[in-house]
């Protein structure tokens, strides 16, 4: 069935901020085309071929002195679009989906003020991280960012109302390689660092430098900065769930896994769909000696298996190898050999070649060693 005429009529900008990007810039530009409209660049200071890789693809490109303020960048790139909706991706990100352009239309088409939260895909060695970001808005006077880091998308006073778009966009800049050849985690933490000063109560400023603390695996000051936003952050704060995570995380590398189960265990209750505080607990049940507690979290995170949560990243691994594989762990601790078979081969069924649980089959089908 064609499109009506408003949708053909419907124009997307793409509004973006930019510095040293000549690596990533081109996938990116790549990946749009035919996807958007125009291209709305704001350069917050290159000194490589950043601008004129931009302008080359056609894109409008407008210098902007940095001011330590993601928002004002922001801000910035929005006052360039044209358009009749904004779509927001960064340069170290792709869209892969060819039917992009018709999802952004048909939700363009529902009209209303509203966000289009698309799911952030980051690739990893360990398997997909995933988290809803809202990146898709009519373009409004009333449209602003706000926030120095971490900035969200507002229509006035009220931040964006959210909801799902079903569009994935591949991130490729929490990468090791990337990461240490833009020295992120050291700029993030001079920023984040700044900003808590300035705003001691804020608990996302230090919810965000604990994030970067931990990157850099530096657990002491980034369980320091987790402790500090869980003594400031409101029950509603959508980042609360993966703020405890990290939290525990950082007591579970801290040798104090009791303490940390004790804590998720209060917490855990208001979010029953995420699998990663569930699998989270199942592994301080088995450090704390609880079998069926982790047992339980296992199972149920299995149930959870499509989702890709809420309340922030959501690994791939909390809801299909990891329970699988700690399933036939417990099994094989039990002595049930022909189980344990059964959940390792489960687990590889999700990750081929997962070694551990290629690990376990291969000692699961040694012969027996009888006495000497």
């Amino acid at each position: 069935m064609p499109w009506p005429d408003k949708v053909y009529m419907t124009r997307i900008s793409l509004c973006m901020i930019v510095r040293d990007e000549e690596r990533d810039l081109p996938r990116l530009l790549s990946s749009v085309r035919g996807v958007v409209d125009e291209l709305c660049i704001v350069d917050t200071g290159s000194s490589d071929r950043t601008r004129e890789l931009a302008r080359a693809a056609g894109a409008r490109v407008e210098s902007f002195e940095w001011c330590d303020d993601f928002a004002a960048a922001r801000n910035a790139s929005l006052a360039l679009a044209s358009g009749d909706w904004i779509l927001v991706l960064d340069a170290d990100e792709a869209l892969e989906d060819p039917s992009a352009r018709e999802t952004l239309l048909a939700f363009a088409a529902r009209g209303g003020a509203r966000a289009g939260q698309v799911t952030i895909v980051d690739r990893q060695e360990e398997g997909e991280l995933r988290s809803r970001v809202s990146r898709f808005f009519p373009r409004r006077a009333d449209l602003a960012y706000r926030g120095a880091f971490h900035e969200q998308p507002h229509f006035g006073a009220d931040p964006c109302p959210p909801h799902p778009l079903g569009l994935e966009v591949i991130h490729y800049g929490y990468r090791r390689d990337a990461i240490a050849s833009k020295g992120k985690v050291e700029r993030n933490r001079r920023f984040l660092e700044r900003l808590v000063t300035l705003h001691p109560a804020d608990p996302y400023y230090h919810y965000q430098l604990g994030r970067t603390y931990l990157i850099a695996d530096q657990i002491e000051p980034a369980l320091a900065a987790f402790e500090n936003a869980l003594d400031h952050v409101e029950p509603s704060a959508p980042y609360l769930p993966l703020l405890s995570e990290l939290t525990c995380h950082c007591l579970r590398r801290q040798g104090r896994s009791r303490e940390a189960l004790e804590l998720l265990s209060q917490l855990a209750p208001a979010w029953p769909k995420r699998a990663d505080t569930r699998y989270l607990q199942g592994l301080l049940a088995l450090d704390t000696g609880n079998l069926e507690l982790a047992e339980g979290c296992f199972q149920q995170c299995l149930t959870l298996e499509g989702s890709d949560g809420v309340g922030g990243s959501s690994a791939e691994q909390a809801r299909t190898w990891g329970p699988a594989y700690h399933l036939a762990v417990l099994r094989e601790c039990l002595g049930m050999a022909a189980e344990a078979r059964e959940w390792y081969s489960r687990a590889l069924e999700y990750r081929p070649n997962h070694p551990e649980s290629l690990a376990g089959l291969e000692r699961l089908a040694a012969p027996a060693q009888g006495p000497a």
